[in-house]
């Protein structure tokens, strides 16, 4: 009788062992690529905050080293000296910082560097309209207005907004900051505002320019400086914060970044341990006087 032979093949059994191995690979390589690509993207988001941070840390110095008054908080001032009121607009009011409360910055309580800048041209025009569009060439012989503060980034990302001024949407960072840049060309109650200084030679800080219809003006928006800013409503901890030492004329201010990235929470500077770090730079304005 002859003997069946077997063709060759998989049996069923072998054909299910064979795929169960294939899937097993796949599944290795599948999780290797996914970590690959988390990787890649959480080196992408942190060259990102590198950028901000060596952006924001060189502006924010240069400008404070330009500066010939930087404002601090004034303890025989009214309140009103004490704060400004930018308007209700989402890009300056700070209930976008505190979440709650009047829409006024307090100096020293509230995270807002603020100071006043020479102009880019000394001695150049400095007409009506130079806080407009219609001339934007008749502003560089004005003083300056600079100030800088925290928002929440739900603030504008649930907005209306020009695309320049809203980040990304992007849930899994609704509780960290952006830092703004609020900014105007002193032209007071038509009047180009100078500063008067002491017989002494100091800066007459009595004579200010004011505050309404000058620094704070009806339908004025801040810019978007940096996005991804630690939360933050301690000093020790902060995202951003200021200290003005008006007594040896010098300004500290402190920034750290943060970011959720996939399941990686992305820090700069990063933690040691549990104790969050922050840069914080010292700046001597030359202009102080």
């Amino acid at each position: 009788m002859q003997t069946p032979t077997r063709t060759a093949g998989l049996t069923l059994i072998e054909l299910l062992i064979t795929l169960g191995i294939v899937g097993m690979i796949l599944n290795v390589v599948f999780l290797l690529l996914n970590q690959g690509i988390g990787s890649s993207n959480n080196l992408v988001a942190r060259a990102g905050m590198v950028q901000d941070a060596q952006v924001v840390q060189r502006l924010l110095a240069g400008r404070l080293n330009e500066a010939i008054y930087v404002y601090g908080y004034n303890a025989a001032g009214s309140a009103a000296s004490n704060s400004f009121a930018f308007g209700s607009g989402v890009t300056v009011n700070a209930v976008g910082y505190r979440g709650t409360g009047g829409s006024a910055w307090a100096l020293q309580t509230d995270p807002i560097l603020a100071m006043i800048l020479p102009p880019k041209t000394p001695g150049g025009e400095c007409v009506q309209d130079a806080n407009t569009t219609v001339n934007p060439d008749g502003s560089d012989g004005c003083f300056r207005f600079f100030a800088y503060y925290p928002l929440k980034r739900n603030t504008l990302t649930s907005a209306t907004l020009s695309p320049s001024n809203k980040p990304d949407m992007d849930p899994a960072n609704d509780n960290r900051w952006v830092l703004m840049e609020y900014r105007r060309n002193l032209y007071c109650s038509g009047v180009n505002w100078r500063p008067s200084y002491n017989t002494d030679g100091s800066f007459n800080a009595s004579l200010l320019p004011p505050r309404s219809g000058c620094i704070e003006a009806a339908g004025v928006s801040a810019r978007l400086l940096a996005d991804f800013v630690r939360p933050s409503d301690n000093p020790t901890t902060g995202g951003f914060d200021v200290v003005v030492n008006t007594a040896q004329k010098d300004v500290s201010f402190t920034l750290a970044f943060e970011r959720a990235s996939g399941s990686s929470t992305l820090e700069l500077p990063s933690s040691s341990g549990a104790t969050l770090q922050s840069y914080i730079t010292t700046v001597r304005p030359k202009n102080w006087f």
